[in-house]
């Protein structure tokens, strides 16, 4: 059995099939055999003698199989150099191997302490290919079954890595064992994933050049290895072989596989770590036993692969799985210090026996001889006992079961690690006294190093102590050798016989690690990173654990929504209220984005050019509002700010007419057209800054003479004055009908002016509101908009409640009109214990209060069955973020009350009612009164009387050069409802303000409600777990009469 002479039979077999696709190249058996041949050539005139050790040190895969196979055609050994080695490390290695001759690429960078050795002899494999053709006829020298082919370097306990040289005719032997075990043909697809510089590489490329099948190499793309580039890759390539390590099938037997996915694949053979049986139950549920796994044991030292166990779908409810029996011409030996055979069951040490081992140790006689132990020594039945070290044990059905390891060597990933030489490399930083390193199994069964030291007392304590020792690792290890984790201990635990106790040890990692879960977890692929920005984009700059909920992050209502849209832009995943509050967490989001449809039915497109546009639902309301009233002020949205220091006029003139241009809403119009509201975006504008001397005036007066109606037949919709009442007191006020604006809106126009005010630039603006509006307009239409319909309908089954304030006259008829406010604050001391209580139930501070003014009105009423208004931002998409536009919506929400309940519960449940509602919002409110009154006698006006606002942003003061810019109340406006209450939350305190309508309640009146407001919001927060029915009374009601009938003596 001779390796060469069947691999070059191969060769020219199958000349003109494919033997490596690489991306486009595809590369012919013919042309590899001609690669390798110019090797060979080029080898043999050198007159290097037999067996010889050639490093190749190629980073291109074609290259490096090619070499490969021309040094061992040479009658050589080859040794694959990792260039990217820890130069320490490089040198032991070529300290062992006596290098004197090495294959590399020219004009690349070569190692340091290869470049700078004399001794070895370098050849440059471009030139090789220059100087001998591949055409040329290669006269092949004799080889035999017992010469040395390779050389692969394993780790070492003394610190030094041990060579292990391969020999011929046993690597033959696992080849052709696999072929026919398998039955490997023709039009087999191989992957190659496993590293150059690990002996299982072998398997991945001469197992398909036996056979005359294809090997398909993977990209060099970083982000290669996640799932769905993986997946696709395979299915792409239509892979029908694999051979892996456990932790690579890990990441491609996802959740995302379905039975349409690797239609190809038959086989995958794994090998170096352990296969938990709990890890393959979808597997098996998704494929069942199409495809077959393979379970492949076999130390370096025995030549690849020793035994094998097929898997099938009923081994998932196994324990663990076993490493089944012996290939051909081997015998997996459990047997005592004798090494005589244990009884089945009983555990002993595990011997592979067998005449296709390695041929042992690099310059390691003795250690070669104590593991390499002779059986049937002198007789034709001699054989080769190679003692692997692990424990075992033979089951009842003849397969192998592994127990573990006498002494501290571990595979991970594949890669065998002796712990001693990680811990002689620590010992050696002189930084500390002593060192553990372990292998430590994750819940989700991923394996990693974990290294514990003793400082030395000089040696200060932190995470400079960690960099340090980190640093001095990552001089002398290769990547692979290096701990995830190093924790400095104060002491060791120990036994009592003084040795270490590792149980305890991990007890202490475990203690570490739950510390360090609680502080941070940090992302763990490209999709927690992405939402990390996003959230910090919406949260600010701050330490953010991908295990935190947004609401414990700071997130709040407006927050979720933007979060929303940015998820949307992000990853084209739609993502509803319901469905954030079930995913408020990175990790739990990012789950969700890997298995959600994607579609793009919220996209936002730009419309067509068109002299009108159709107009949004908002618009549509207000239009008809203002209809019924052409002179009303109820839809003026007017903002002042107050101005200190030297300002330019002119310049404001000109901001303002930036803004006009930036902002369409600003300069459009409306008319009906054909029975049909329309909008019209004019281009340009007649847009004048008004000045105004006050001087002498009353501030507010003049402010609310300034407030006048809108025609809304002439754009622009959008007024700004200039007041001045002194030489250095200037007020600007800025007043914008609501059917182009919004409050989210004035705070952009905001930003907005003050960022141009300062000469800043700002990003073009990807949409205007007409584009939103055609969109809605269309969507309005689909079948998703209509499905939201039923949900509203549902809420308003039934007789509808009509909400009964507590006005003097019972029979006066509730209105709106003339606007009044009061103000009033509440420590977050007083609050806070509700707010975080309910925060880590993962109800949001705007449900918390929510359920607070619920309470209120219910106590304020006697009823239990409400409902209240409730606006929502309406930008679901992230384009929308900025755009100044009417996006607003105004849910009506309905909610009967349980007084049997207590805060916390009800508090909850109104949570989970709000999300739904939200996800519904879509639905607009003026739809659902349409809808409503078809089966109703008498048709309704609106559905609720009484407002909920919580605000999520505030009024700020900002310095633009030398001027500074303020808000400044413009006092009481008209008022769209009877009661309103408007909260904000500030560093300090929760900010409150009632809105009432003058029409409905005075100003005594107002007092006494806020006086119970606050006594409520105290009782809830001494105790939120007794009965709501115990904190309610109605001393409200009658307070509130009582002030009104000496409020109403005109």
């Amino acid at each position: 059995m001779i390796f060469q002479k069947e691999l070059i039979q191969s060769l020219q077999l199958h000349s003109n099939s494919t033997a490596i696709e690489n991306g486009s190249q595809h590369i012919t058996y013919s042309h590899l055999s001609a690669l390798s041949n110019s090797v060979t050539n080029f080898l043999l005139a050198q007159k290097i003698e037999k067996e010889t050790v050639i490093g190749i040190q190629l980073t291109d895969k074609v290259d490096v199989i090619a070499a490969v196979i021309g040094v061992v055609n040479a009658r050589c050994t080859f040794v694959l150099i990792d260039g990217t080695l820890p130069e320490q490390r490089l040198k032991l290695l070529l300290e062992e191997l006596n290098l004197e001759y090495i294959i590399c690429a020219a004009g690349r960078t070569m190692p340091a302490v290869i470049e700078n050795k004399a001794t070895i002899q370098k050849f440059f494999y471009e030139h090789i290919l220059e100087k001998s053709p591949g055409s040329a006829i290669v006269d092949f020298p004799d080889y035999e079954a017992d010469d040395s082919l390779y050389i692969y370097f394993t780790s070492g306990s003394t610190g030094v890595p041990k060579g292990i040289i391969g020999k011929n005719s046993s690597l033959l032997q696992f080849i052709k064992w696999e072929l026919s075990a398998f039955d490997i043909q023709e039009d087999s697809r191989f992957s190659q994933f496993v590293s150059p510089y690990f002996d299982a590489f072998l398997r991945d490329i001469f197992v398909p050049l036996f056979a005359g099948a294809t090997i398909c190499l993977t990209p060099v793309a970083d982000d290669f290895f996640i799932p769905e580039n993986l997946i696709d890759w395979i299915d792409t390539n239509e892979i029908s072989v694999i051979h892996c390590v456990p932790s690579l099938f890990r990441v491609f037997n996802s959740d995302e596989l379905t039975p349409e996915n690797f239609l190809h694949l038959k086989l995958i053979l794994m090998s170096g770590e352990k296969i938990f049986p709990s890890e393959l139950v979808g597997w098996y549920d998704t494929f069942e036993a199409r495809i077959q796994l393979v379970n492949l044991y076999g130390p370096t030292e025995t030549t690849m692969v020793r035994s094998y166990y097929k898997i099938v779908p009923a081994d998932v409810r196994k324990e663990k799985i076993p490493i089944g029996e012996a290939i051909a011409e081997t015998e997996l030996l459990v047997a005592n210090k004798d090494l005589k055979p244990t009884a089945k069951l009983m555990p002993g040490d595990l011997y592979v026996v067998s005449k296709y081992t390695t041929k042992g140790y690099l310059n390691l006689p003795e250690l070669t001889h104590q593991k390499f132990l002779k059986i049937n020594q002198g007789t034709a039945d001699e054989k080769i006992a190679f003692k692997t070290g692990d424990k075992a044990r033979l089951l009842s059905d003849g397969q192998v079961d592994l127990l573990g390891r006498e002494d501290r060597q571990v595979k991970l990933r594949g890669i065998r690690i002796e712990l001693d030489e990680i811990e002689r490399v620590i010992f050696k930083s002189d930084l500390v006294k002593n060192a553990v390193v372990i292998k430590h199994t994750e819940e989700n069964n991923e394996e990693s190093l974990i290294a514990f030291v003793l400082r030395k007392e000089q040696c200060e304590y932190g995470e400079a102590l960690k960099q340090m020792i980190q640093d001095h690792m990552a001089v002398i290890l290769p990547p692979y050798m290096l701990p995830s984790n190093l924790l400095v201990a104060n002491e060791f635990p120990l036994l009592s016989n003084g040795k270490i106790n590792y149980k305890e040890l991990i007890n202490l990692l475990t203690a570490s690690l739950a510390a360090k879960n609680n502080a941070v977890t940090i992302p763990v692929n490209e999709i927690e990173n992405k939402l990390l920005l996003i959230w910090k984009e919406i949260l600010g700059e701050k330490v953010i654990s991908t295990a935190d909920t947004f609401l414990i992050a700071g997130g709040n209502s407006l927050g979720m929504m933007r979060l929303i849209g940015r998820i949307y832009k992000e990853f084209n995943v739609r993502l509803s209220l319901s469905q954030l509050f079930s995913n408020l967490t990175i990790q739990k989001q990012t789950a969700f984005i890997k298995q959600a449809t994607k579609d793009d039915r919220l996209v936002i497109k730009k419309a067509e050019f068109k002299t009108t546009y159709n107009t949004s639902s908002a618009q549509q309301r207000i239009f008809y509002s203002y209809e019924l009233d052409k002179e009303s002020k109820a839809y003026n949205l007017p903002v002042a700010w107050k101005i200190k220091g030297d300002f330019e006029i002119g310049k404001v003139q000109d901001v303002l007419n930036q803004l006009i241009s930036r902002h369409e809403s600003l300069r459009t119009q409306f008319s009906i057209e054909d029975d049909k509201i329309v909008q019209v975006v004019k281009e340009p504008v007649d847009f004048k800054l008004e000045e105004i001397d006050a001087n002498g005036q009353d501030l507010a007066e003049v402010i609310s003479n300034f407030i006048r109606p809108f025609d809304l037949s002439q754009a622009p919709l959008f007024r700004c004055g200039i007041i001045s009442a002194a030489k250095d007191e200037h007020t600007i006020i800025v007043d914008t009908h609501h059917i182009v604006c919004d409050g989210l809106s004035q705070m952009s126009l905001y930003e907005d002016f003050l960022k141009l005010y300062q000469g800043a630039e700002l990003k073009t603006l990807p949409i205007q509101y007409k584009d939103y509006a055609e969109w809605e307009y269309s969507f309005r239409e689909t079948d998703e908009y209509l499905a939201h319909r039923h949900f509203w309908l549902k809420s308003f089954e039934g007789e509808l409640p009509v909400l009964n304030l507590p006005v003097t006259d019972q029979g006066l008829k509730i209105e709106t009109g003339e606007g009044g406010k009061i103000v009033f604050q509440l420590d977050k001391s007083e609050l806070n214990p509700i707010i975080e209580k309910m925060k880590a139930e993962d109800v949001t501070t705007f449900s918390s209060l929510f359920s607070l003014f619920f309470i209120f009105l219910a106590q304020l009423t006697g009823q239990d069955d409400i409902i209240i208004g409730v606006p929502t931002s309406g930008r679901m998409q992230e384009e929308l973020d900025g755009m100044v536009g009417m996006f607003i919506k105004t849910m009506p929400i309905r909610y009967q009350i349980n007084a049997d309940m207590t805060f916390n519960e009800l508090s909850k449940d109104i949570n989970s009612h709000l999300v739904q509602a939200n996800s519904k919002q879509v639905y607009d409110l003026a739809d659902m009164i349409s809808q409503l009154n078809k089966t109703r006698k008498e048709p309704l006006e609106n559905l609720f009387d009484v407002m909920f606002v919580f605000q999520n942003f505030e009024d700020s003061k900002v310095l633009s050069d030398f001027v500074e810019f303020s808000g400044y109340d413009i006092g009481e406006q008209a008022s769209k409802y009877a009661l309103g209450l408007y909260c904000s939350e500030s560093e300090s305190s929760f900010n409150f303000q009632f809105n009432y309508s003058k029409n409905t309640f005075s100003q005594p009146a107002m007092e006494n409600m806020v006086a119970d407001f606050k006594a409520l919001v105290t009782r809830f927060a001494e105790n939120s777990n007794s009965r709501i029915i115990e904190y309610i009374d109605g001393t409200a009601q009658n307070d509130l009469i009582i002030a009104d009938d000496f409020s109403f003596n005109f």
